[in-house]
């Protein structure tokens, strides 16, 4: 039954009322040479909607390098955002024994990728890597919007369907095939979303550090110790705070024992 609905569609339209009781079983099979001329034709168009659509191209970036002060450089970067109409995806930093990295991800409008990355490298002592990728999805773009076509004029055919059923079967089985058909209709709807948001908006990875000295590591290690120090100290307190009960409870039978003690020693004391 679902297969013949579908064969039905093809004719839906060309055939319209022309059937003397207008149910669905009237609608006869499609022809091979007619599907297989609209393949051919769909695939005809896609062909001259690549030749014609603006090349979509996803633009990343890849950048290592080294500065003199990194914490200086990162905020330097988030206030540029800005003016570049950027923003950040992810933001971390880490410190080594010889070295503080920062790697922050960054999608900034296609337009504005170049200038941005010539203002983020400014004062860069040293860059180690550096790549730039374009990857071409006009194709992808096109095929996808072919089906969406595609699908919603199929949609449109079962609906017609639908005013023409004659049966409860028969309209439970349309809608069914409406239901699923929509699900596509919604996913490839999402996919040229997606798409054209990468298209738009590049993204940039970077990886900038700072070297440290020996002095500046000796320094460094006491910052973070004593980081490290005060965050164990809190963590202890919330760790009492979690246990009080247990806490206070073994106070007391220490106390208690305690007591105890004394008062045996002072009895034996007196004996």
């Amino acid at each position: 039954m679902k297969l013949a609905l579908i064969f039905m569609l093809f004719l839906a339209v060309g055939c319209g009322g022309d059937s003397a009781d207008g149910s669905v079983q009237s609608i006869a099979e499609p022809q091979p040479q007619l599907a297989k001329y609209s393949d051919e034709n769909q695939e005809q168009n896609q062909t001259q909607d690549i030749a014609s659509i603006e090349q979509m191209l996803i633009k990343t970036g890849s950048i290592t390098f080294q500065v003199g002060d990194v914490e200086a450089k990162h905020q330097e970067i988030l206030n540029s955002l800005k003016d570049f109409d950027a923003y950040v995806i992810t933001d971390q930093n880490y410190s080594q024994s010889n070295r503080i990295t920062y790697s922050t991800q960054i999608r900034v409008p296609k337009q504005n990728f170049d200038g941005f990355l010539d203002e983020v490298l400014k004062g860069a002592q040293r860059i180690d890597h550096k790549t730039i990728s374009v990857e071409d999805i006009t194709e992808e773009f096109v095929d996808v919007k072919a089906r969406l076509k595609t699908k919603r004029e199929l949609e449109a055919r079962y609906l017609e369907l639908l005013k023409k059923a004659n049966t409860v079967s028969e309209m439970l089985e349309i809608e069914k095939q409406i239901g699923e058909l929509q699900s596509e209709l919604e996913s490839y709807e999402g996919r040229i979303k997606y798409l054209q948001s990468q298209v738009q908006y590049s993204t940039l990875n970077l990886e900038y550090y700072e070297s440290l000295s020996v002095g500046n590591q000796f320094g460094q290690e006491i910052k973070n110790g004593v980081k490290n120090g005060w965050n164990n100290l809190i963590w202890f307190f919330i760790g009492l705070i979690n246990i009080w009960p247990f806490v206070l409870i073994i106070g007391i039978l220490i106390y208690l024992f305690i007591r105890y003690r004394r008062r045996r020693r002072n009895r034996k004391i007196k004996e």
